[in-house]
């Protein structure tokens, strides 16, 4: 593949982590899940973690309507409780086909989907790897040139 926006497929190990996490159903759950965590992980002093987020459903009713789900997860210490509509979660971890999106915000609503979709026919393309059964995960990391970029992790067995 040479397409700019994406890196090449490669397989990754997710290892066990604690997990802070916090859903929002809105026209915007991604922004809004977003700046309430980074309020919430500020106010802990637990900046640092890594930071994930998959879609969640809603309605069809609510999808007719603009409205659409997400959960952020921040990955935390052990110690720390859940507060403020956050709970706290155990990851067990797992393996994964990985895809890196460069710069996806410019047009995510084209490129977030476009990355899932190839990860998608990618596996589907390769029988031999199994799909897994744990979540599929979008993390979000600084970029390599600047911003931020996002990396699809699709569940392998």
């Amino acid at each position: 593949m040479t397409n700019p926006k994406m890196s090449e497929v490669s397989f990754q190990n997710l290892p066990p982590m604690k997990m802070a996490c916090y859903q929002v159903v809105s026209r915007e759950p991604e922004d809004e899940g977003g700046k309430f965590m980074d309020a919430w992980i500020e106010a802990r002093d637990l900046q640092g973690g890594r930071r994930f987020g998959f879609d969640v459903p809603v309605t069809a009713e609510q999808a007719r309507a603009g409205i659409r789900g997400y959960e952020q997860w921040h990955s935390v210490p052990n110690d720390v409780t859940g507060a403020d509509g956050v709970m706290v979660r155990s990851f067990p971890g797992g393996r994964y086909a990985v895809l890196r999106l460069f710069d996806p915000f410019t047009a995510p609503f084209e490129t977030i989907p476009a990355g899932w979709r190839y990860l998608h026919e990618w596996m589907q393309s390769h029988p031999e790897i199994k799909c897994g059964y744990h979540p599929c995960l979008e993390e979000l990391v600084p970029g390599e040139a600047g911003g931020m970029d996002l990396i699809l992790y699709y569940p392998i067995g």
